[in-house]
């Protein structure tokens, strides 16, 4: 029987099965892998990394020098305003005999400043008590401001007298009252310059 007329299909069915294509999963598998490699997103310039840490540590101790100075500097500007407040203090409160105007100066201090008569025996006689000589000088009142200029001393042997001028100023409505009067101060060396006594002229004021 004659096969021209069959369809080619038939014929190709005839001979057996379909011969494989060759080179299909070679190229599929080409195809994968491209698409794998280009969803990859591009290489780019490498991220700057972090500063060294010899860097790093670097500057931490020269901060931490710059902190130790600067408190240094601190603590030694405290000692030495201390130390200058203390000596003003001890050069102020200090007790002085030396001379008779100094010893005068401690003595109104002490009366009508400070009014202490504890410190007030330091500076008198022994022929003179602390209470007489509160008694003498006086108690300002409360308010009453008490300022005395320059003492000018005559001195003879162990004996001299001081000459001050005390002013006292009283606040009073509108304005500040003043009252000023000189002071003769009786001053004998016993082991430093001490007063024994003081006389009071009147007021100067006018």
């Amino acid at each position: 029987m004659s096969l021209r007329g069959t369809d080619p299909v038939s014929r190709s069915a005839g001979r057996g099965r379909f011969r494989p294509v060759v080179g299909v999963r070679e190229i599929d598998q080409a195809d994968n892998l491209s698409r794998v490699t280009s969803d990859e997103p591009p290489a780019g310039p490498a991220p700057m990394s972090a500063a060294p840490p010899a860097v790093t540590a670097r500057g931490s101790h020269r901060l931490r020098n710059v902190l130790l100075i600067a408190a240094a500097f601190v603590i030694a500007l405290g000692v030495a305003a201390g130390g200058t407040l203390f000596y003003f203090y001890d050069k102020s409160t200090a007790i002085d005999r030396s001379t008779p105007e100094v010893a005068s100066r401690q003595f109104l201090d002490a009366a009508l400043v400070r009014k202490d008569p504890t410190r007030l025996r330091l500076f008198i006689c022994q022929s003179w008590s602390a209470n007489e000589a509160i008694a003498t000088t006086g108690i300002p009142g409360v308010g009453v401001v008490v300022t005395w200029g320059d003492t000018v001393a005559t001195t003879t042997g162990d004996a001299a007298t001081v000459t001050v001028r005390v002013v006292f100023r009283v606040p009073v409505a509108g304005g500040v009252d003043q009252d000023a009067q000189m002071w003769t101060l009786q001053l004998v060396d016993e082991d430093g310059w001490r007063v024994c006594g003081l006389t009071k002229q009147s007021s100067l004021n006018p």
